[in-house]
């Protein structure tokens, strides 16, 4: 709908079944015969609200709005929450996000009083319909022991061998393969990928690979069965994002062999037995490459590190996108009693983070 006395600006509520990132809404301004189309911010919830507002140029911008948080129902385990202060925080401006529940955040100012580290508790309080902050300020040793690992694996391998040894394991698994690709770089951008090392023909193919090879919700929920249900299954996840999970926590499992095995360790996830050794090959080359670079890992390794893109809301997007990746890894953690037998010990937030 458009807002009263702004011909140029219109609000759309996030509709209940929307899938952040993936839903499509088509919206049309009043008056005009053109809609827009825009894909739900990955960050939005079902009962945002998106403002959309045309510019002077006839361009649009979305700025998202989030819903009031409600007190928690019976039943829910949005009775808490806590949040640590980051690095780059400014007492008594900086402005935090804190989940009390899987897709229920809350805002709060960092109080004057908070330091760099320390934890911001929030607690409800059912006397007073209220929530409560309280501030924690842990030693080195409790912080050692509170604090989640959070590492960038990154393991050296010869990574030529390694896209040779997929593309040999794709073959035997029934996909066609040309040998014209290679794994390469090419002009501006160079960055990492498959080239072709030859000159190739219209309708040439270059890639076929059969469904039972893509690690894919589906196949996953049938190649690890085990690890993929106790996820998909678990009422702490919110349920739209459930099967997202369960197909990043295989992956996970394939990663921690891929770390135990360039470690020279035997050790391996007892849920991956049975899965294409495409599979493996794929995730002895993934957990070589470095993301350090991603926006996701270094708004967390390098504070500061965006500052010169202010006022753009791009970085704070990085933080609540990696923040709400360690989160879902911690509801796993808490809501799957058996997943260091599905896992095994490697998977830690890092893991998860590049799965």
């Amino acid at each position: 709908m458009a807002v009263p006395g702004e011909k140029t600006q219109l609000v759309v509520e996030v509709p209940a079944n929307a899938k952040p990132g993936v839903t499509k809404l088509k919206v049309q301004p009043d008056g005009d015969e053109y809609s827009l189309v825009l894909t739900v911010p990955a960050e939005a919830s079902p009962g945002d609200s998106l403002v959309l507002t045309e510019g002077p140029d006839g361009s649009w911008g979305c700025r998202l709005d989030r819903k009031a948080v409600a007190a928690p129902r019976e039943g829910t385990t949005g009775r808490e929450g806590k949040v640590r202060v980051p690095s780059d925080a400014k007492p008594g401006q900086t402005t935090l996000q804190v989940s009390i529940g899987p897709d229920k955040l809350l805002e709060v100012t960092v109080p004057a009083e908070a330091q760099p580290g320390d934890w911001l508790n929030l607690d409800w309080d059912e006397a007073g319909s209220k929530w409560l902050l309280s501030i924690s300020r842990p030693s080195d040793e409790q912080d050692d022991k509170q604090g989640d690992t959070l590492r960038l694996v990154v393991v050296e391998i010869d990574q030529a061998a390694g896209f040779e040894a997929m593309k040999q394991a794709a073959i035997q698994g029934g996909a066609d393969v040309s040998p014209k690709i290679a794994r390469g770089t090419s002009p501006p951008l160079a960055v990492p990928g498959m080239i072709v090392t030859e000159s190739i023909a219209k309708g040439e193919v270059l890639l076929r690979i059969p469904a039972k090879l893509h690690v894919s919700e589906a196949s996953c929920e049938r190649e690890m069965a085990a690890l993929f249900n106790s996820v998909a299954n678990s009422e702490s996840i919110s349920p739209m994002r459930r099967r997202e999970a369960a197909l990043t926590a295989c992956v996970s499992a394939l990663l921690g062999d891929a770390f135990n095995k360039a470690q020279q360790q035997e050790e391996r996830s007892s849920v991956t037995a049975a899965v294409p050794e495409l599979w493996r090959c794929y995730a002895d080359t993934l957990v070589a490459e470095n993301f350090s670079s991603h926006p996701y890992w270094r708004c967390l390794l390098q504070p500061g590190a965006y500052d010169c893109m202010a006022p753009s809301r791009e970085p704070a997007h990085y933080k609540l996108m990696a923040g709400d990746t360690i989160a879902v890894h911690n509801l796993i953690k808490a809501s799957v009693p058996s997943w260091p037998q599905l896992l095994g010990k490697q998977f830690d937030a890092g893991i998860y983070m590049t799965a």
